[in-house]
């Protein structure tokens, strides 16, 4: 009996490892496309294709909502 509470207390923190996990993939994933469409020279260079016909914004108002967009991250 106090095995088998011990194994569901272990599963039950796995599982939440695995959610935390999932939280961080997913967090890592959205960084990674709000680069890609915040700096499409260097989505190009990386070889994503999607934003081969536009040039970096780097204008002061394109930095500033650069900037905003991070606060939002």
């Amino acid at each position: 009996m106090i095995f088998c509470s011990y194994l569901k207390m272990q599963i039950y923190q796995a599982k939440e490892i695995l959610d935390e996990d999932d939280k961080v993939e997913q967090l890592c994933d959205e960084f990674w496309e709000w680069r890609m469409r915040e700096s499409p020279e260097f989505a190009s260079y990386c070889g994503d294709q999607r934003y081969c016909d536009q040039l970096d914004d780097i204008d002061t108002a394109a930095f500033q909502g650069f900037e905003v967009s991070c606060n939002d991250i």
